[in-house]
């Protein structure tokens, strides 16, 4: 499945199952019912503490926005969706989508936090009557003779929700598809809600997405390596963990790379790492590659003999050798093309040997390969 549908999967099937819910809560025993209704509350605090727990402040102002529409359903004297409650949320829904992430409690996120704040006191001070403004009241009520206040507030909302399309589509970024899903189900409990259950559990869902976004996250900080973007080594080891009898390991090595880094810096290198990786993440015959560390890298294949994937490794090595990498000479400073080359070893599984020793193997075939010239593939063929 692409990334960027994939990424979308996971909210929308949490919204799916609240909308389900919601429409046979009838048939729920009372005691449920009442259960349902405090929900979001036991969502918003295990969302806080994960977001405390992994320094995540973005995570920590979604879970303040949504208290928004929380609140007007729980303590709103006005009906159970107020456009105006849910319109708020959505367009800062937009901006904390937009803001990078700053940790979960210093001075960027207590000014953030400052201004949310701020709106939602705005907010319930108008509803409550506690400010008024003679000018602005006369002002407000032009306004809403013409219906504009609401046609601009709706047109903000659409065009955030056109931007929110656009940057998932765009980056396939979770985040991005957690809050465009977010915002859609925001505008469902104004739309189309009519009960406090309803609502109950449709900002249960909301709160569900991102729970379920903070865990994945950190599944992909452990598990998937931030540069290359490739799996990591920690992953690579629990693959071993559950392997048929037949498969092939692979590791393989930038040559001269230390060199490189040496002569046109770290950053250069990192440019060359994660060009080298895009290779490796497209290698053929159901390949699995992973960041083993610094320069080097492990392809696993399932299932398969060096017969089957010679062909294929060949056809990385020279999609490698032909690949040019823009990167600047500092002492000249200018960009140049450059071109590297990788070197590869190779082991079969054996029936007497772990996989652990495997490994092992295809890194003696590598070194092989670098004292026979580097830029080729050497087969381990002891037996």
């Amino acid at each position: 499945m692409p990334k960027t549908l994939n990424v979308l999967l996971m909210p929308l099937l949490v919204i799916i199952a609240s909308l389900y819910a919601g429409a046979y809560m009838h048939f729920a025993p009372v005691v449920w019912l009442n259960v349902v209704l405090y929900l979001p509350f036991v969502l918003f605090v295990i969302l806080v503490l994960l977001a405390w727990h992994f320094n995540k402040g973005r995570l920590f102002l979604i879970a303040i926005l949504l208290c928004v529409p929380l609140y007007q359903l729980f303590f709103s004297t006005h009906s159970i969706s107020s456009f105006g409650y849910i319109a708020v949320t959505v367009l800062n829904l937009s901006v904390v989508s937009l803001i990078q992430e700053r940790g979960f409690l210093n001075r960027y996120a207590v000014n953030r936090i400052a201004f949310m704040g701020m709106l939602y006191s705005w907010s319930v001070a108008f509803e409550k009557g506690w400010i008024s403004f003679p000018i602005l009241n006369e002002t407000v009520w032009f306004l809403e003779s013409l219906s504009w206040s609401t046609l601009i507030l709706t047109l903000f909302v659409f065009a955030c929700l056109l931007s929110g399309v656009f940057r998932w589509w765009r980056t396939a970024s979770g985040i991005c598809a957690s809050v465009l899903i977010t915002q859609i189900t925001l505008l469902i409990l104004f739309y189309i809600v009519s009960s406090q259950g309803q609502a109950s559990l449709l900002l249960s869902g909301c709160f569900l997405i991102w729970v379920f976004y903070i865990l994945i996250e950190s599944h992909q900080m452990a598990y998937v390596d931030d540069l290359t973007k490739l799996n990591s080594r920690r992953a690579l080891n629990e693959k071993l963990l559950a392997l048929p009898k037949r498969y092939v390991v692979v590791m393989a090595d930038i040559d001269h790379f230390k060199k490189f880094n040496d002569t046109y810096g770290h950053d250069m290198g990192d440019i060359v790492l994660y060009r080298v990786a895009e290779v490796f993440s497209n290698v053929s015959m159901g390949g699995k590659p992973f960041r083993y560390g610094g320069e080097e890298f492990t392809v696993l294949f399932v299932n398969k003999c060096w017969a089957d994937i010679e062909s294929s490794l060949e056809e990385l090595r020279a999609s490698i050798e032909v690949m040019k990498v823009q990167v600047l000479d500092s002492k000249k400073g200018v960009y140049k093309d450059v071109q590297v080359t990788i070197s590869m070893g190779v082991s079969e599984s054996q029936a007497n040997l772990s996989p652990e020793q495997i490994i092992k193997r295809a890194d003696n075939a590598l070194y092989l390969a670098k004292r026979n010239g580097r830029n080729k593939i050497e087969l381990n063929k002891k037996s």
